[in-house]
């Protein structure tokens, strides 16, 4: 009865939703599943967040949702250049969407003469890219629950905390076991086929290492310019444990024409035809 009566009143002290600090404590709490265990005992909901960029329904104790609320913005060099890249009627591939950050930012961008397909096969994210779409009003997105890989079929994933579910991939990049999930697998050639296209204009791929299967197993349609800008995210630590490196990865790009800069880890690559 002292527990149960005890832990009610953490609940109602939690959340009153918005105690800012105490989410950032939680946040900062490791390993990251204590904190998501602590999560569930403390009742803390994702709530509604107003940016300059649109509306997003966050988790206030993970990477996406600390990054809203304690800078207003999220991977802002990387936004902006995304944004740049992009214009009325193009088509946009989000390659790891995540909660939706790059899908409905390049939604907005694109209009109704455009198109965005946004990619992420974390179920549980589901529901939240759905609300988000609607609480921004993008009606020009498709959502795909699945994983872009070397090849077509199933694939399981590894499943991060919640506190940073953008860490979730083919690869398990914790130090402790973690849960999995079969999610359906396509190549982007198939994916492409799937959609009725054989170019995108911009793509963002963020998948955790995944990134080697995707462009090896694409060189043929890549070299005739199925993306026209890639924006890159590069995981040199997993490819070393798969046996590559970035410089072969690099390479790889520029046998299909891509010229290359790059920012750390992050490569903005440009079809060059």
């Amino acid at each position: 009865i002292l527990v149960t009566t005890s832990l009610k009143y953490i609940r109602m002290f939690s959340f009153s939703t918005e105690s800012n600090m105490f989410t950032k404590i939680i946040y900062r709490i490791r390993p990251a599943f204590l904190a998501d265990f602590l999560k569930k005992i403390f009742n803390l909901k994702r709530i509604k967040f107003d940016t300059t960029r649109g509306i997003f329904l966050i988790d206030p104790v993970s990477n996406f949702g600390r990054a809203l609320l304690d800078e207003g913005d999220y991977e802002k060099d990387l936004t902006n250049k995304i944004i740049k890249s992009l214009n009325a009627g193009d088509i946009f591939l989000d390659i790891g969407a995540n909660e939706g950050w790059f899908t409905i930012i390049s939604s907005k961008i694109v209009g109704p003469t455009g198109y965005v397909y946004s990619i992420e096969p974390q179920s549980r994210l589901k529901t939240t890219l759905i609300q988000n779409m609607k609480s921004n009003n993008c009606t020009n997105v498709n959502i795909s629950d699945a994983i872009l890989s070397s090849h077509n079929g199933y694939s399981e994933i590894f499943i991060a905390p919640s506190t940073n579910s953008g860490s979730s991939g083919l690869y398990n990049l914790l130090s402790y076991s973690t849960k999995k999930e079969l999610c359906v697998s396509y190549t982007l050639k198939r994916y492409l086929q799937m959609i009725g296209k054989t170019m995108v204009d911009v793509a963002k791929v963020d998948i955790e290492g995944g990134e080697w299967e995707l462009i090896s197993s694409s060189v043929d349609i890549l070299s005739k310019g199925a993306i026209q800008h890639l924006y890159l995210e590069v995981h040199p630590h997993i490819l070393m444990k798969l046996g590559h490196t970035a410089n072969q990865l690099e390479e790889l790009l520029k046998s299909c024409k891509y010229s290359i800069t790059k920012n750390g880890d992050s490569w903005f690559c440009r079809y060059e035809n």
